[in-house]
């Protein structure tokens, strides 16, 4: 890491505060108690603020202003947590990170609403960037519709009548529309225009490998109740579950990979920080690679 990259690592840190500040006045400007409630107690319960930490560590490397780079980071953030909130209710599951879903503690109805407000807020955040804000507004729609989309497709996913093609094409809707949506906002509000292509590709490569690697985790759970996953759309091709295994893993590796190629595209190490990510999605690989090497 140089001086410069170093230099962005520790303002992220502080960044990062004035982020969930700013988050926190966006959602907590409706009177309404059991709404600010609800937005707390979700906030809460952690998670690793990685399109944030994304907008904030680009929108630094850019030289972008900082009130343009916290209303980018803070408008993501809101996107996937409401994402999240109506996610649990449409999944019908009661925790989230090991405490009770918003939904399951106060009301589907609270919960939905609040999934809304904060989609909301998200759009009244990204409104605050000065510059081409007609252009950042729009992309978020694009990019929440492309969201919204790839929920539907997976609410009505059938592992036994998918293929790869299928599964590939709800990640990347799904998850990898919101994993490139902040590097893509920074490069519209920074001018670097030609550049928003490598960024939605990188984040769509991160996000297909990341989604896979957490299908592996998850086989034996979504097997039971029958969730989209990467494992059982493989064996449902008609290979062995080890094939099947084994060939998620492969995949892992070559979006990771290409993650990774296409983040050093992007100008003045803006990509970094989704750089370090594939290489600690890498190391968490790990024991799943040695296992499939011992099987074989």
């Amino acid at each position: 890491m140089n001086i410069h990259e170093n230099s962005i690592s520790i303002q992220l840190q502080g960044l990062l505060k004035e982020c969930e500040i700013k988050i926190s006045q966006q959602l907590n400007q409706v009177d309404n108690p059991i709404l600010q409630e609800l937005f707390t107690y979700h906030l809460a319960s952690g998670g690793g603020r990685n399109r944030a930490k994304l907008a904030l560590y680009s929108g630094c490397a850019v030289n972008l202003a900082k009130k343009d780079t916290l209303a980018i980071a803070a408008a993501c953030e809101m996107i996937h947590n409401a994402s999240l909130l109506h996610d649990d209710i449409q999944d019908g599951d009661t925790h989230r990170r090991g405490r009770e879903a918003a939904w399951s503690r106060f009301s589907i109805n609270d919960a939905m609403c609040a999934g809304t407000l904060m989609l909301s807020a998200a759009y009244a955040s990204v409104s605050e960037a000065p510059l081409a804000t007609a252009k950042l507004v729009q992309h978020v729609h694009d990019r929440t519709a492309q969201l919204i989309s790839g929920q539907v497709f997976d609410l009505n996913h059938d592992n036994q009548q998918s293929n790869l093609d299928q599964y590939l094409k709800i990640a990347i809707q799904k998850s990898g529309s919101l994993m490139a949506l902040p590097l893509e906002l920074v490069m519209i509000a920074s001018g670097n225009h030609a550049s928003v292509l490598a960024a939605r590709q990188a984040g769509e490569s991160f996000a297909v490998a990341y989604q896979i690697f957490d299908d592996l985790q998850d086989q034996h759970k979504d097997l039971v109740n029958d969730s989209c996953n990467i494992v059982c759309v493989l064996e449902a091709s008609g290979i062995s579950r080890q094939s099947a295994e084994l060939q998620a893993v492969l995949l892992v590796e070559f979006y990771t990979q290409k993650a990774l190629e296409q983040s050093q595209s992007l100008p003045n190490n803006s990509g970094q920080l989704l750089g370090e990510m594939c290489h600690q999605l890498s190391n968490a690989l790990t024991p799943f690679t040695a296992q499939e090497a011992m099987q074989a």
